[in-house]
């Protein structure tokens, strides 16, 4: 069946002709991807960390040129299964040491343009969980869970870097992340608001 590579894995290789088994170089394939990278970032009923690392995979594929576009169909599946983690998260209370996954499956899907992610009671969410600095600081164990109450079962997520002043890197890249996609919804709702009473007033005149 081949190796599994993680999504890092995959990345690293993207653009690099290093040889690896199953790489190609054409118009079709530019940046070389391996089949098996494309069949692992693909593989369905995926969740958390695993699932969130997917969507960046590909969202960074398309921003890369790699591919024209995520096939809708791919994008819908996998930021289906997102919201369906976030809502676990939600129903659970949002407990602490999920607020980083939780505002990395806001960020990634947001930016995506799916806005069932913009929801004003999240988006509180986020703002309450801001350091007085800005930053975000978040400092209790992930658990990974399947039901809203967590479980024993700890699964292990990239490392973080604490920064000298206590903020966290990844924490506050992704909480950043994911208020840049509710500013874009945000404005884009304002927009359509003052469009429709530009075209009120037109229809008045």
């Amino acid at each position: 069946m081949g190796t599994s590579y993680t999504t890092i894995d995959c990345m690293k290789m993207t653009c690099t002709k290093d040889g690896i088994s199953g790489m190609s170089f054409d118009n079709d394939n530019p940046c070389g991807i391996s089949f098996r990278c494309l069949r692992d970032e693909k593989q369905p009923r995926q969740r958390e960390w695993t699932l969130t690392h997917q969507v960046l995979y590909w969202e960074l594929l398309e921003q890369w040129q790699c591919v024209n576009q995520v096939p809708l169909s791919l994008r819908d599946r996998l930021c289906s299964n997102v919201m369906r983690d976030a809502r676990i998260t939600e129903l659970a209370n949002f407990p602490r040491a999920h607020h980083d996954i939780f505002l990395e499956q806001i960020g990634l899907c947001g930016i995506w343009g799916y806005k069932d992610f913009n929801k004003p009671e999240w988006l509180q969410k986020i703002l309450e969980w801001q350091e007085p600095s800005g930053c975000y600081a978040s400092s209790e164990s992930y658990k990974c869970f399947d039901a809203p109450a967590p479980t024993n079962h700890v699964r292990v997520k990239r490392s973080e870097k604490l920064l000298s002043d206590g903020c966290l890197s990844h924490e506050t890249g992704v909480a950043l992340l994911a208020l840049a996609a509710n500013v874009r919804f945000e404005a884009e709702k304002e927009y359509e608001i003052n469009k429709e009473k530009r075209s009120s007033m037109l229809f008045m005149k």
